[in-house]
């Protein structure tokens, strides 16, 4: 007996993002504001929960910008990058430093690239200057710069960064860091991914540029201050160019008795071309990375507007290109957009919550 729901596996994907764009227009679905110049990214500030995704390059030559978010007004929306970059960022703070000053709990930062940064404060990151949120598949490049702590990615840590790197040189006083300058308390956030969930507090991220500091200077990290045999802390997909950062030793000082960490050094031939592939075994290439001549780079992923459905082989049914659901000589699901809507509904409905039935 065959108990499965054809209306739900004939919707094609064309229907489905027809009902997202519909639910957005009655303000069911929030839609991201495009960002796609220099004054949009600078009303990124003026709504710190709101939703944004990044649509062009931005080159920042010139400008006097403003990190996005502060102490005393963190970032809390999504930011995503699209897969842009935001090039030739010059930010000189006296507090947190970076393309966002402070990123909370609940803000997420993702798919982004800046490249070459030119960051400098107290509390510095290339890209985040305190983040307490969720950093993902993202990249810095350039000089960053500061007092303490100061790091190639983010400067002060305690939430998740993941499948990110910093190749900027890193330069400070104290707690000094290739991609962290202070990594501490627990993780506040999970990062779905193919695999299991990332509960970590860095997970499959390296560091690749010099770092250069006074005390507690790390090739990844400048101080630690989670026990490193934690396993909210930082596990062996970690890596740092030894050579690269002149350092040794991952992390420079532990706020903890042990000085033990599960990233791993590398020297500059293991973690570039395809070398990496075997040296960097905790990387998930082809799906998330890609390796070249250089240092591994992140896979482009061009993410979908809307969330999409495959149409099973067996159901013989073919979507038009105006997103309507036809079956052979049959016009009746055009004929009642109300049930359409209804029937696609409960598939975008199916798809949120992951349900799944199986004949």
């Amino acid at each position: 007996m065959d108990t499965s729901y054809p209306f739900l596996a004939s919707v094609s994907r064309l229907t489905v993002a027809v009902v997202f764009v519909y639910l957005a227009t009655l303000g069911v679905v929030a839609q991201p504001v495009n960002v796609s110049d220099t004054g949009d990214l600078r009303n990124v500030s003026d709504d710190l929960d709101g939703s944004y995704v990044l649509v062009e390059d931005i080159d920042l030559s010139d400008v006097s910008f403003e990190p996005i978010g502060d102490a005393d007004r963190s970032f809390i929306g999504r930011f995503d990058g699209n897969g842009h970059v935001v090039t030739n960022l010059s930010v000189s703070e006296e507090g947190y430093a970076g393309l966002f000053g402070a990123v909370g709990e609940n803000g997420t930062v993702e798919n982004v690239g800046v490249e070459n940064a030119n960051v400098s404060g107290t509390g510095a990151g290339g890209l985040v200057g305190f983040n307490a949120g969720t950093v993902v598949r993202s990249y810095v490049t350039g000089n960053v710069t500061g007092d303490e702590p100061v790091g190639g990615l983010v400067g002060v840590h305690r939430g998740v960064v993941a499948r990110s790197y910093s190749t900027a040189d890193v330069t400070g006083n104290r707690t000094v860091g290739g991609l962290v300058g202070m990594a501490h308390a627990e993780p506040t956030g999970i990062v779905p991914g193919t695999r299991p969930d990332i509960e970590y507090a860095v997970v499959e991220s390296y560091a690749a540029g010099y770092v250069d500091g006074d005390k507690r200077v790390g090739g990844v990290f400048g101080l630690v201050s989670l026990a490193p045999t934690d396993p909210r802390s930082v596990n062996d997909s970690v890596y740092w160019d030894v050579e690269a950062t002149g350092h040794e030793d991952a992390v420079g000082a532990f706020g903890t008795r042990s000085n033990a960490t599960p990233a791993t050094g590398l020297t500059t031939s293991e973690m570039t071309g395809v070398a990496a592939r075997e040296s960097m075994s905790g990387f998930g290439f082809g799906d998330t990375w890609v390796v070249n001549d250089g240092y591994p780079e992140l896979a482009r992923r061009d993410q979908p507007s809307s969330v999409t459905i495959d149409r099973p082989e067996r159901v013989p049914q073919d979507a038009e290109e105006d997103g309507n659901v036809s079956d052979d000589g049959d016009d009746e699901a055009e004929e009642t957009p109300g049930f359409t809507f209804v029937v696609t509904l409960v598939a975008f409905a199916a798809v949120a919550w992951g349900w799944s039935y199986e004949t």
